[in-house]
This record gives structure tokens, C-alpha cells and sequence, in this order.
């Protein structure tokens, strides 16, 4: 078996870093129908509204006992 420089190691294991990375992006791109999908985003309820500033204010005030 041929003797490889350390060097020559050295830069193959990066190679085969970046190669892997490649295919796991272009996996991840491919499986994902790309980065950029378009999402629909739907408004929220009033109700979902007033139901979350319920829970914030409620989350607040627990903070503020427990800090003092």
C-alpha cells in the first residue's frame, strides 16, 4: 500500500467534509420541495387573539410574583 503524506489526509477528510455536506443539502432541498415554499399563513381569530393576550398577561403576572 502506498504511504500518503499527512497533508494528502488531511485534505481528503475535508473533501469528503464539503462532499457531505453537499448531498446533505441538496437531500434537504429535495425532500423540503426547496427552502422557499410558499406557506399560507392564516390571520387569527379574535377570539384566538383575546385567548393568547389571556395567557400572556397571566404568564406576566407569575413572573412578577415570583421576581418580588
Amino acid at each position: 500500500m502506498a504511504k500518503l503524506s499527512y497533508g494528502l489526509i488531511i485534505f481528503l477528510v475535508i473533501l469528503g467534509c464539503v462532499v457531505s455536506a453537499v448531498i446533505g443539502y441538496a437531500v434537504h432541498y429535495v425532500t423540503t420541495n426547496g427552502f422557499y415554499q410558499k406557506e399560507n399563513h392564516k390571520e387569527m381569530s379574535e377570539e384566538q387573539r383575546k385567548y393568547m393576550h389571556m395567557i400572556r398577561m397571566e404568564n406576566r403576572r407569575r413572573l412578577a410574583c415570583e421576581v418580588g
